[in-house]
């Protein structure tokens, strides 16, 4: 209680034995004048400073002051004649006034504090002391209360005691336990879980920090700890925070994460009280531990996927380079009309089951996140027209008009991966053919509200519904099923199209309407005036050299070229091709046959495949590379192989070999290899491996 309530509790007492006094005089019929205004002025006094009230016997109010009236909302008539429970508030059980009317029913004051309601509802509080009042015969005439307001006090400890709850149930509930920790006394107060943390009582755990954690604590992270406190203490870190494995009461090892930091030093600065909470982290740490297994998971299982993918691709792309290279072979030969009419279709079949592998490496690749685009300025205006050329023969096939808008005001020079917008391109204008069945398919460029280039592919085919569109770009997902069964296809080519897009930093949209056609966009950004890229120029340079190179490789080139191939068919596919581009063609099972030939016979260049029995492709180069070193001649290499993923790019890239050529290809290929590479090149002079 505040010094000021007790003063006041002091001063009540003695006004109250100074009323008991002066009304005893009275009852023996003392003379009243002698020292009475001394008690009036006490009384008054009494009257001023609290709340005074009177009764009869039986309860009744017969006086009240100023202040009684004023805490209660009650005026003096409301009050006068009425019983003194007006005021009650309900709060305090039966036995509660049982055992004060006993006491002041047999002549004794009584204490306490009592919750009243005033006239508008509202509580107040008051500590009240009742003081009987004694007649001739000794019976109770009258009972006088006197009381302070303590309304306010009572209310901050209400406030106190919820807060208290509130906070203790806060520890409770989030499972922290907070210590406290006098380094001079070598004491530690815990508070909320430090019991339950462990398992025990809190009388089992009420020991010096140091014996808890000795007990309890691995060693080797106690050590830890203990390494910890210690730099805090000497102000050398702020806090600290470690982590102990701790052994509960059933024998199991929890984990529990400790934080704590120096709350007080002494004058010299040397820390004499540490705080800090500790919190069980098993539960955390277990589902880390699951999470990093479920990730591992995941990998291998993306790893596997890969590898699946990988494999399948190559024993597919094997067997149908041999399909489609001799299907264009036959189409090069005389047949009727039936007859080449069979053999187209055999090839678009084969063309269009590579476009289905493609599509499902592209998407495992972007994906895996194993696809990296290239950022360098390029001409999209350009790539527009080379797809439309090369698109143009399918759309005749239907009666279908192709065009290209461009305005002139229109830049076409884009910060984009060449590669990627042709695909874009090829997906977006090759799926506005197949759905259109009359009519044209148009692009059209123009500048977006974002101060990008925006390509929109229209076409006048069978359109899409509203509640479509958000379907499309979904991976496996055509705007419906019939879609499928119609037109074909594996619903990856727009999912593959807005990753690209997006890698590329721009955006991909579609609208339409059923029977109306439809249009799909897409923004990329430009490029800025003055940014021209190596990349570019070394394109333009290869561009040249490969047309200079193509021109001497026409007719009986003379060219001695050897292939490596393990596969039967394609070898022999490879050696029509070549023969047929004038080449003089020897032909090596493996890679160690391989070796053994290129170190005998000069050779213009090599066709290597990868994978090989006895010795494989990348192994059979690295040998040749080895053996150039010393020679200071380089034999071109290129892989022909039916790895088709772009890290086999780069790992045949890393063993040495100087081109990459995926299954199943063409003589077109060829040719474009042969016109690269066809000139032997002199390594420096301090020649090393590639």
């Amino acid at each position: 209680m505040p010094s000021y309530e007790l003063f006041g509790a002091g001063l009540i007492t003695l006004l109250i034995v100074s009323a008991a006094a002066w009304l005893s005089l009275r009852r023996f019929a003392l003379p009243a004048r002698a020292g009475s205004r001394h008690l009036e002025a006490e009384l008054t006094l009494l009257n001023t400073c609290n709340i005074v009230s009177s009764t009869d016997a039986n309860g009744q109010i017969t006086h009240v002051n100023e202040l009684f009236c004023r805490i209660s909302g009650y005026t003096r008539e409301e009050l006068l004649g009425r019983n003194h429970n007006i005021i009650n508030s309900g709060l305090h059980p039966r036995k509660f006034f049982m055992n004060l009317y006993r006491a002041i029913a047999t002549g004794q004051s009584w204490r306490g504090e009592i919750r009243n309601r005033a006239k508008d509802g509202s509580y107040f509080w008051v500590d009240t002391t009742i003081i009987p009042t004694l007649d001739a015969a000794g019976r109770v005439a009258r009972y006088t209360a006197v009381c302070i307001d303590i309304t306010a006090s009572k209310r901050s400890e209400e406030m106190l005691a919820l807060l208290r709850e509130r906070h203790a149930l806060a520890i409770q509930g989030s499972g922290i336990c907070l210590w406290d920790w006098d380094l001079v006394r070598d004491e530690v107060q815990f508070h909320g879980n430090w019991g339950p943390l462990l398992g025990y009582s809190v009388e089992e755990v009420m020991l010096a920090p140091a014996n808890v954690w000795h007990r309890y604590m691995q060693p080797d992270d106690l050590a830890q700890l203990e390494l910890h406190i210690q730099r805090c203490s000497r102000g050398e870190a702020p806090a600290f925070e470690s982590e102990a494995r701790m052994r509960h009461k059933n024998g199991q090892w929890i984990s529990i994460l400790i934080r704590g930091s120096v709350i007080d030093r002494d004058v010299n600065g040397l820390a004499v009280r540490i705080s800090g909470t500790s919190i069980d982290v098993t539960a955390l740490k277990q589902a880390e531990t699951e999470l990093i297994g479920a990730r591992n998971a995941a990998e291998a299982a993306s790893k596997a996927k890969s590898a699946f993918l990988a494999t399948m691709s190559h024993e597919i792309r094997t067997p149908l380079n041999g399909v489609l290279g001799f299907t264009e072979m036959l189409l090069d030969t005389r047949l009727d009309q039936e007859q080449r009419s069979f053999a187209a279709t055999i090839r678009d079949s084969g063309k269009s089951l590579m476009t289905i592998i493609d599509d499902i490496l592209d998407f495992s690749r972007i994906e895996a996140g194993h696809v990296a685009v290239e950022r360098s300025r390029i001409d999209a205006q350009r790539i527009a027209h080379d797809v439309f050329t090369l698109l143009r023969p399918r759309a005749a096939e239907k009666n279908l008009q192709l065009d290209v808008h461009w305005p002139a005001a229109v830049s076409s020079k884009i910060l984009a991966d060449a590669g990627r917008l042709r695909q874009v391109l090829l997906n977006l204008v090759s799926n506005a053919i197949k759905f259109t069945e009359a009519g044209r398919v148009t692009l059209r460029a123009h500048d977006d509200s974002q101060g990008m280039l925006r390509i929109e592919v229209a076409d006048t085919g069978i359109g899409i519904a509203p509640e479509q569109l958000d379907r499309l770009f979904t991976k496996f997902t055509q705007a419906d099923s019939s879609m499928t069964r119609k037109y074909g296809g594996t619903g990856l080519g727009l999912a593959i199209s807005k990753q690209l897009v997006e890698l590329m930093g721009g955006q991909i949209g579609a609208r339409g309407n059923p029977g109306a056609g439809s249009t799909f966009w897409f923004t990329l950004p430009y490029a800025p005036r003055a940014e021209i890229t190596g990349t570019n120029k070394i394109l333009v340079l290869d561009s040249q050299r490969m047309q200079r190179a193509a021109t001497d490789c026409v007719g009986d080139s003379g060219l001695r070229v050897l292939v490596v191939e393990d596969h039967a068919v394609n070898r022999l596919l490879a050696t029509r091709l070549l023969k047929k581009l004038g080449c003089d063609v020897a032909i090596a099972e493996n890679g160690r046959i391989a070796c053994e030939w290129t170190a005998e016979e000069t050779y213009d260049l090599v066709f290597m495949d990868c994978q090989m029995p006895e010795m494989d492709g990348f192994e059979a180069t690295r040998v040749i590379r080895s053996r150039e070193a010393r020679t200071g001649y380089r034999l071109p290499i290129v892989a022909l192989t039916a790895n088709a993923m772009s890290e086999d790019r780069q790992r045949c890239l890393d063993a040495g070999m100087d081109d990459f050529i995926s299954k199943p290809c063409s003589a077109a290929d060829l040719e474009r290899a042969m016109a690269r590479w066809c000139k032997p090149q002199a390594l420096p002079a301090t020649g090393s491996e590639k």
